[in-house]
C-alpha cells in the first residue's frame, strides 16, 4: 500500500516495483471494492511472473477476488504450478477464499499455513523453512547454475 486506495506491485526478480491500482476518482480501470485495478499492470505483473519462469520458489501475494470471484487478474498463474516450472510456489489467499483456490490449483497442496496478527512477524522464518527444505531434496547437493537454468532445454513454462 502506498495510500488508503493504492496497491503495488513488486517484481522480486528484477526489483522493479510500479502501481496496480489507479486513483479511484478517475473512472478508469476495473473496479474491485475499494480500489480501481490497472489492467496493463495486471498484464505486466503476469507477464513478469511468466518470465520469471523456470524458478526455485514462486511467489504471489496475493490472488483474491479479483481472481477467484471474476476470473481476472493473476489467475492464469495457477497454470504455472508445475514441477518444471518451479518447485516450491509460496501463494498468498485470503480465508474465504482459500477453497475456490484449492480447487483450482493444479496439484496436491501440502501445507497451508493460517496467517494471523499473532503470528505474521514469525511467517518469514517459516516460509524460509519451508522453502529450503523443499529446496533441498529438488537441488541435491548444487543449486544449478544460471547457465542450467537458462539452458534452452529448460521447458517452456507459459
Amino acid at each position: 500500500h502506498t495510500g488508503s486506495h493504492d496497491l503495488e506491485v513488486m517484481e522480486l526478480h528484477s526489483g522493479e516495483q510500479y502501481p496496480l491500482t489507479l486513483p479511484f476518482d478517475d473512472g478508469a480501470g476495473a473496479e474491485l471494492g475499494r480500489f480501481r485495478m490497472d489492467g496493463a499492470a495486471l498484464n505486466r505483473g503476469l507477464l513478469s511472473l511468466q518470465g520469471a519462469l523456470p524458478t526455485d520458489v514462486l511467489i504471489v501475494d496475493e490472488l483474491g477476488p479479483l481472481e477467484f470471484r471474476l476470473g481476472r487478474g493473476w489467475l492464469p498463474v495457477l497454470s504455472l504450478l508445475r514441477a518444471d516450472c518451479c518447485h516450491v510456489a509460496v501463494l498468498v489467499v485470503r480465508p474465504e477464499l482459500l477453497a475456490e483456490a484449492l480447487e483450482k490449483l493444479p496439484g496436491p497442496v501440502t501445507t497451508v499455513i493460517y496467517v494471523t496478527l499473532e503470528n505474521r512477524d514469525r511467517m518469514l522464518g517459516t516460509l524460509t523453512w519451508l522453502t529450503r527444505d523443499s529446496a533441498q531434496g529438488w537441488w541435491s547437493d548444487d543449486p544449478p547454475t544460471a547457465t542450467e537454468r537458462t539452458n534452452p532445454s529448460v521447458p517452456e513454462c507459459y
